[in-house]
């Protein structure tokens, strides 16, 4: 029987997943949508782009105590 290889990868901690959590409420009335989450090094990155013109995107950091780089 062959082993599954695992995936490891960081996980958003508590403030940085309730910074998340408003900036996707926040970011789908301005008809954004997140396309890509990523952790690494303490710092969560949210890639966001519009719904109307796929060439409008955003990049936001948020360090590990919540605040936007």
């Amino acid at each position: 029987m062959r082993k599954l290889a695992s995936i490891m990868f960081d996980t958003p901690n508590s403030i940085q997943w309730l910074i998340l959590c408003d900036r996707v409420s926040s970011l789908a009335q301005m008809r954004f949508c997140i396309y890509n989450l990523l952790v690494d090094g303490g710092f969560l990155f949210v890639r966001a782009k519009s719904c109307d013109s796929e060439s409008i995107k955003h990049l936001f950091i948020i360090n590990s105590e919540g605040e936007f780089v």
